[in-house]
């Protein structure tokens, strides 16, 4: 889930907020923009590639194990990691064959 997100508010202002509601809008966005690059991928290749680029937050708390946890998921979402991972490898090697598995 997104931890301390900016976004408007009312008022012309910004607040933090945290939650999947948060980290959605962003990689929703991170979705688009690699299959407007790539439109010959299937959607959960390029789900797959997103995964497979994701980094692990910085944060070195107990609530931060390595891996994915409850409280960051996969990892932090990295757009240029999956465009060069899909640029790379392709939509097969990045994202798998068949569209219901992460490995191919």
């Amino acid at each position: 889930p997104g931890r301390g997100v900016l976004s408007t508010v009312p008022g012309n202002n910004y607040a933090s907020f945290s939650g999947t509601s948060m980290a959605t809008p962003h990689v929703a966005g991170v979705a688009a923009l690699l299959w407007s690059h790539f439109p010959q991928c299937t959607n959960n290749q390029i789900r797959n590639a997103i995964l497979h680029s994701a980094i692990e937050p910085p944060d070195t708390s107990a609530q931060n194990p390595e891996g994915w946890d409850i409280f960051y998921g996969h990892g932090n979402v990295n757009a240029g990691m999956a465009y060069e991972l899909l640029t790379e490898r392709g939509c097969v090697g990045a994202g798998g064959k068949f569209p219901d598995t992460a490995n191919g």
